[in-house]
């Protein structure tokens, strides 16, 4: 059975949707008029906005004092914010092997010069013995120290018993690379 909703509500919900469309004409409106307008030598970078508490309408205003305190103040730049480019994953692999007789396995992969790792990871891919490994590290690294943009992942491995290993193991190192703007 269909409920019948309170004609208080039924219209509060439509005068919202109204709202809504309205703040779509005009936000499309606006945004059409402000380019040509803020291209000039009187452009602000910041374009600035009251949006209403109860209704969410949005109203365009040379700056952020002329909103009421029904109102909270928003902004933005007419850019936006820097990104990234373009972003490359990269992986290198490193075998420990019985002959090595290693009971430690570094992984370690570099972004192409100019990038920035944006994030990554190293596991164990292959193996051909049954020795317990643990990653002691895997985390992004820089050449330099206190370096902003670091450029390599690193994925550090060791036998849980400090042994060396005996069988076949290969361990992997991505990361996600970023040109950023």
């Amino acid at each position: 059975m269909l409920k019948r909703m309170p004609l208080a509500g039924m219209a509060r919900r439509y005068a919202l949707l109204l709202v809504i469309i309205a703040a779509a004409i005009v936000g499309g409106a606006v945004g059409a008029s402000l380019g040509p307008a803020l291209t000039g030598a009187q452009a602000s970078p910041q374009i600035h906005a009251c949006v209403s508490n109860y209704t969410g309408a949005l109203r365009i205003v040379r700056h952020e004092s002329q909103c009421t305190t029904s109102e909270r103040p928003v902004s933005w730049n007419q850019q936006g914010q820097p990104g990234v480019a373009d972003v490359h994953i990269v992986a290198a692999e490193v075998a420990v092997r019985t002959e090595d007789e290693a009971a430690r396995a570094v992984a370690n992969v570099a972004c192409p010069a100019g990038y920035r790792v944006l994030g990554g990871g190293a596991g164990l891919t292959t193996t051909t013995g049954g020795e317990a490994w643990s990653m002691v590290r895997s985390e992004p690294v820089g050449t330099e120290v206190g370096q902003v943009g670091l450029e390599e992942w690193l994925g550090v491995f060791e036998t849980s018993d400090g042994e060396p290993a005996v069988g076949v193991y290969k361990f992997t190192a991505r990361a996600i690379c970023g040109l950023t703007q």
